[in-house]
């Protein structure tokens, strides 16, 4: 999905299960020049149930 504040920017959101635990992950991907860049936006354990549509 696009970042509504920087509409060139893209976040990504997932779920990846270690263990028992289900962690969400939010990224950020981002341009400077002609690099792309990665941000963690967020990383903790799933308050609910994740949906993976592509596994």
């Amino acid at each position: 999905m696009a970042d509504e504040a920087n509409p060139n920017d893209t976040i990504c959101t997932f779920g990846k299960k270690i263990g028992t635990a289900e962690i969400y992950i939010k990224l950020k991907i981002y341009h400077v020049r002609d690099e792309h860049h990665a941000k963690c936006l967020s990383f903790h354990k799933a308050e609910a149930s994740l949906k993976h549509p592509y596994k």
